[in-house]
């Protein structure tokens, strides 16, 4: 069974995102125009600023939209760096 991708909220999530749509040939600021939210606004779900329910379902809705896989190798490669950082 295939874990479940659920990635904490912040920067690196947010940049994962970008590099999603970069590998779509597309970029948030195209999605977030065809789905109707501003940039801002999936900007502040990436970062946990929008924790609720709604908050969370645009999240899910940008990692999929963003390509889960390719987030999730974006975001597990920027936390892998960060934990390399703070151990040296």
């Amino acid at each position: 069974m295939r874990a479940v991708f659920t990635p904490t909220p912040g920067q690196h999530l947010y940049n994962a995102l970008l590099a999603g749509f970069r590998s779509r040939n597309t970029t948030l600021q195209a999605w977030c125009n065809e789905n109707g939210i501003t940039q801002n606004e999936a900007r502040s779900c990436a970062y946990g600023l929008h924790g609720g329910v709604k908050g969370r379902a645009l999240r899910d809705r940008l990692v999929e939209a963003a390509g889960e896989k390719v987030v999730r190798v974006a975001y597990e490669t920027a936390i892998e760096a960060e934990i390399d950082r703070l151990a040296s």
